[in-house]
């Protein structure tokens, strides 16, 4: 297997549309996943702690395929990371530009965005599932709405959930996926709502959920878009 370096040679991001040589072969998606489980290894150490008790990555049964969810704030915060550390081009520049905010009336902004899970994981690599079957281009998002949930916190995740079978043919490691998959467990959360949508039941909208309260968890994501750090 070439080395990280011998695989970026030549490499180097700057701006927006450079992300698609950072995750083009599956050698590089090789490498990326192993440094995402690291970094989720040291989260995980903060909940053994007792500093937090949900990780940014949940299990998700999806009957016909088992998803590991991950929040898109940590993803953008760990794959800045991953440019720093390889030094792989302009670590700031990458965050700056795909951390999520409120854009669900600034087109461009969201399209900028669904350049990284959209465009990467669910078309190129296919293993992502946020826009399933809708694909006009006005309504693309580049995460969904949910809301998890175990006995200590309820957690809103802008959700990008990844195909575990996908993700262990890309990276052809299942030792890899299946340390994902264990920390995934580790919160034993529960998806109590998705979307925003006022008038759903089953499940709830994320707002109705919050409003209701019926759990008594104050509202709260992971990862707010000025936390995220290098």
């Amino acid at each position: 297997m070439k080395s990280i370096e011998e695989s970026y040679r030549g490499y180097e991001y700057e701006k927006e549309l450079d992300i698609g040589g950072l995750l083009s072969t599956k050698i590089k998606m090789f490498y990326f996943f192993t440094f995402l489980l690291e970094e989720l290894k040291e989260v995980d150490e903060d909940m053994m702690d007792g500093k937090i008790n949900m990780l940014p990555c949940v299990f998700y049964d999806g009957k016909k395929v088992d998803n590991i969810v991950f929040d898109y704030n940590f993803l953008v915060q760990t794959t800045g990371r991953y440019i720093k550390q390889n030094n792989l081009g302009n670590a700031e520049n990458f965050i700056d530009s795909f951390r999520a905010e409120l854009v669900a009336k600034d087109n461009i902004t969201r399209a900028k965005k669904s350049l990284f899970t959209h465009t990467i994981f669910e078309q190129m690599w296919n293993c992502a599932y946020i826009n399933g079957g809708n694909q006009r281009k006005k309504d693309l998002s580049y995460s969904s709405q949910t809301v998890y949930r175990n006995d200590k916190t309820a957690v809103q995740f802008a959700a990008v959930p990844l195909s575990i079978r996908e993700l262990t043919v890309i990276v052809g490691d299942p030792d890899l996926i299946d340390g994902l998959v264990k920390l995934s467990k580790v919160s034993n959360a529960i998806q109590v709502a998705f979307g925003n949508s006022k008038t759903s039941k089953d499940p709830i909208g994320c707002t109705n959920y919050w409003k209701k309260n019926d759990d008594g968890f104050k509202k709260k994501f992971f990862l707010n878009s000025a936390d995220l750090t290098l």
